[in-house]
């Protein structure tokens, strides 16, 4: 829809022609492969996670452009959602009957990591919004995937992994869990020993083979580095809580 005035106020048709060809349709051609690759693991059960990175070009405040990044990222979920007359719809909203789950893990940032020498000259719009080298900037990006290990069985001790997180952005988790005893078990609450892993969420009580999910809230608070912490949690009818080591790798 832009591309006639990006092509227009650029100054170099050639270059900003360039770009949309080599460029932008690369990325659209990447996104269709995703969606296909989706299909069949969500079709099978699976449970992923995408984690995406928003970017922005240095042109605005950064609290804008952090704004300008999620708003990008919500742009590729309501893709996700709307692909295929809606096929991911239902592992989108948790609601798919072979379990399948499709999950988007924000990572946004606004222009601390645009390229060097990006104009963010407000008088200079040829440079800092319609040239190549800024267009470039507005982007995300698909980092990396995550497909969740089975349902951990619950008893005395357990680990799980949030894999790589940030320092400073809150992110939420869901521990799947299975009651593997002979008899009905409900956690009445978590105990951590750090605010910055807290549970926020206990299933009820899970039957006989059944499963249930635990919500884990990071927030983002700790330092860079590997992470590790302890979360107590309090099984109704036990003296003896079950212990959750939460591990994971803090980046800045």
């Amino acid at each position: 829809m832009l591309f006639p005035t990006y092509r227009n106020e650029n100054g170099d048709a050639a270059a900003i022609d360039a770009f949309f060809r080599e460029e932008a349709e690369k990325g659209r051609t990447k996104l269709d492969a995703l969606v296909e690759a989706l299909k069949p693991a969500l079709e099978s059960g699976e449970r992923i996670t995408l984690d995406v990175r928003g970017h922005a070009s240095p042109l605005a405040k950064n609290d804008y452009n952090q704004n300008l990044s999620l708003r990008r990222i919500e742009s590729l979920r309501n893709h996700l959602r709307s692909v295929d007359n809606g096929k991911f719809q239902a592992f989108m909203d948790s609601s798919a009957t072979n379990g399948g789950v499709l999950r988007l893990r924000v990572l946004p940032f606004g222009e601390e990591r645009s390229a060097t020498g990006v104009s963010d000259d407000l008088k200079d719009l040829k440079r800092s919004v319609y040239s190549a080298d800024a267009a470039r900037e507005r982007r995300i990006e698909v980092e990396r995937f995550h497909i969740e290990e089975t349902a951990i069985p619950l008893g005395s001790t357990m680990h799980y992994s949030m894999g790589t997180v940030r320092q400073g952005v809150p992110q939420d988790f869901e521990i799947p869990v299975t009651n593997t005893g002979n008899t009905p078990l409900t956690i009445i609450r978590g105990r951590s020993s750090c605010d910055c892993v807290q549970v926020q969420q206990v299933p009820d009580a899970i039957p006989p083979g059944g499963t249930g999910i635990i919500g884990l809230h990071y927030s983002g608070r700790t330092r860079p580095g590997p992470l590790e912490r302890l979360i107590q949690l309090e099984i109704e009818g036990s003296t003896t809580p079950f212990e959750l080591t939460v591990q994971g790798d803090v980046i800045e």
